[in-house]
């Protein structure tokens, strides 16, 4: 019996498991995971209702910037920069709104401080299950299941901290 195609057969497999592992990210934790995004990271989840609506905290290096991104083919329809109120409700507690501005290719940016820091703190607060995003009239939940267990990857990865809250005068 001759080995060498064998190992040849069994590296190509595991070059390909690597490969595909690669594909879904540098790091997992529950629902969400740590990805390339161009020269930054960004942790993403989908929504466990629409698997092609996604979640995200990026990091962008350059503007030493952290921003959420909610990503929907619902929303690409939408022209960029229109006025948009989108709500967030994590668990249990009341819906909070916000009067933002779309992204390009069916984004909602969550990039001002003010938003960004209040739906961060509820996110990553501890015993957070989950949390449901409603722009427009679409409503989507997230599991945040391995969000917070991530950021410090992320913040490692990006080299800077997400901003912190502006109510300290």
């Amino acid at each position: 019996m001759r080995l060498g195609p064998c190992i040849r057969i069994s590296a190509a497999l595991m070059l390909w498991i690597g490969g595909a592992a690669a594909q879904d990210g540098i790091k997992t934790g529950g629902a969400w995971r740590l990805v390339p995004d161009g020269p930054d990271f960004a942790l993403r989840t989908q929504a466990t209702d629409a698997p092609d609506t996604t979640l995200a905290l990026h990091c962008r290096k350059a503007q030493e910037l952290y921003a959420f991104e909610i990503k929907s083919p619902a929303l690409a329809a939408r022209p960029s920069g229109e006025d948009i109120r989108i709500g967030y409700k994590v668990d249990g507690d009341d819906q909070t709104w916000f009067n933002l501005a779309t992204g390009p290719d069916g984004t909602v940016p969550i990039a001002h401080k003010t938003p960004f820091w209040i739906i961060y703190g509820a996110l990553t607060r501890n015993g957070a299950k989950d949390v449901a995003f409603t722009v427009a009239d679409h409503t989507w939940r997230f599991a945040l299941d391995g969000l917070r267990d991530l950021t410090d990857s992320l913040v490692a990865r990006c080299g800077f901290e997400p901003p912190r809250s502006a109510r300290t005068r």
